[in-house]
């Protein structure tokens, strides 16, 4: 009976053997495991990171867009004024140019009539 039971307990000791192989296949493919999740992890994290530098650059651009459109109304009443300027400045240009014409016209009448009267002057002396 003692050999059965050595041999009961080699039969033990060999499924014992057995379990803590298939324990030990277990906790290195939990490592494994873990070590994938790390990576993931750290890939995640570096991810992350990328996120916020790009969402630190949007808000930094919204910033900027809203001072640019705080100072659209100032800008349009400044173009509004330019173009208010324009427009006296044409309308002063053009009285100007009708004015240039009126006195062209005026200086040239004087020398037709200052070349008519030389003529006259000329006949005169020529009797």
């Amino acid at each position: 009976m003692s050999e059965q039971i050595l041999n009961q307990i080699v039969e033990k000791l060999n499924h014992m053997d057995e379990g803590q192989r298939q324990i030990r296949q277990a906790i290195t493919r939990i490592v494994d495991e873990q070590q994938h999740i790390k990576q993931t992890v750290n890939r995640l994290e570096e991810e992350q990171r990328q996120i916020r530098q790009a969402i630190t650059c949007i808000v930094d651009e919204q910033q900027h867009i809203k001072q640019v459109i705080a100072d659209i109304p100032l800008i349009r009443q400044a173009v509004l004024e330019t173009r208010d300027d324009v427009k006296r400045l044409e309308n002063a240009l053009y009285k100007l140019a009708a004015a240039q014409n009126d006195h062209g016209y005026s200086i040239d009448i004087l020398h037709r009539e200052q070349l008519r009267i030389k003529t006259d002057i000329e006949k005169i002396k020529n009797r």
